[in-house]
């Protein structure tokens, strides 16, 4: 049984080890470039994010009070949608302030007078960028809403992301192209493309200070996106 097992683990092993050896050179003539890419789109509709906020002694005393201001913005909601204003997403929550820190100066501080607050969270959808303004100042002069943010984009944010993903692409050939020209290389083949990552314009207008504020829409909103894509080189 010695002479029998033996050249066989010696027949499995050698060659195992000879083929890492080729291999070792080859997985380490590589390039790895990361491309980024942007893609600008004219917007052509925008989200508000509005909140309706009450206070409270006790938490029943935070919903009652909230029920009015939440039955009021739903008759204003009602009234906008005429312009196509819909309702995309509302959170609804409740929290408690927690209790304050005592200090040397203040070691018996006072807690808050209404330490309950009901939040109603809602993400609107304006499908008309000309009726942002109007939609918007409706809604501040209601006085019972807190406008918080207001932010543009396009109908179509999956093709405006894959555009961005080919610009991402052409910048990282451009880039590699021109590593291996500068070090006499040669690219061979891709190995590996990792998806780096792909986000929506982060540009918004503030909520308005006032009744009267007019919101001017950005002319473009940006698109981003990055990948990471490896090339196998050889001498030329």
């Amino acid at each position: 049984m010695r002479f029998t097992v033996l050249p066989l683990l010696m027949v499995m092993i050698v060659p195992a080890s000879a083929q890492d050896a080729s291999e070792a050179p080859r997985r380490g003539n590589v390039l790895s470039v990361r491309g980024t890419g942007q893609f600008a789109g004219k917007p052509d509709l925008a989200r508000v994010d509005i909140a309706i906020v009450t206070r409270g002694k006790t938490l029943d005393g935070a919903v009652d009070a909230h029920r009015e201001p939440t039955r009021r913005t739903q008759e204003n909601l009602k009234s906008l949608e005429t312009a196509g204003v819909t309702v995309e997403k509302s959170v609804f929550r409740l929290n408690r302030a927690s209790e304050p820190y005592r200090t040397a100066d203040n070691p018996n501080p006072k807690p808050p007078d209404q330490p309950f607050t009901a939040i109603t969270e809602m993400t609107l959808t304006v499908p008309s960028v000309g009726s942002v303004d109007d939609a918007v100042n409706r809604l501040a002069a209601s006085g019972i809403v807190e406008v918080r943010k207001v932010t543009y984009a396009v109908a179509s944010e999956r093709q405006a992301l894959n555009e961005a993903r080919r610009a991402a692409v052409l910048d990282a050939r451009e880039q590699a192209r021109i590593y291996a020209e500068a070090a006499d290389l040669k690219l061979v083949e891709i190995t590996e493309i990792t998806d780096g990552e792909a986000s929506p314009p982060d540009g918004y207008a503030d909520m308005p200070r006032s009744r009267v504020a007019q919101i001017i829409p950005p002319a473009v909103v940006t698109f981003s996106a990055g990948v990471t894509i490896r090339w196998r080189i050889a001498p030329r």
